[in-house]
């Protein structure tokens, strides 16, 4: 399984969805952007998580968050009416890439 990289900072979570209203862009074969690490977080009821790249299927309940890697294809689906949200991460930006610089010279 993957694993967020250390330092990597939640920068936006999505609104809850449910059965009734999951968008269809993330019930359709979607990706992350590149950067991206989401946390797919099931509240109540059973998600069934299809990854495209990695050929797997998951079925999560309450309890066993997910974390979806940078421009992995996937989609989502429930398999009991419930509710999920999503959390976004991304490692911060450096402030002054002098340092960066500076430091491989060395």
């Amino acid at each position: 399984m993957s694993t967020m990289p250390q330092g990597a900072e939640c920068y936006a979570r999505s609104p809850q969805f449910t059965h009734e209203n999951v968008p269809a862009k993330l019930t359709g074969v979607h990706t992350t952007k590149a950067g991206v690490w989401a946390r797919l977080i099931v509240e109540d009821g059973e998600i069934v998580y299809t990854s495209i790249r990695d050929n797997y299927a998951l079925r999560l309940q309450p309890g066993e968050p997910h974390l979806i890697e940078p421009q992995e294809e996937h989609f989502v689906e429930f398999a009991k009416p419930g509710a999920f949200h999503l959390e976004f991460y991304k490692l911060p930006v450096l402030e002054n890439l002098e340092w960066l610089e500076t430091s491989q010279d060395e």
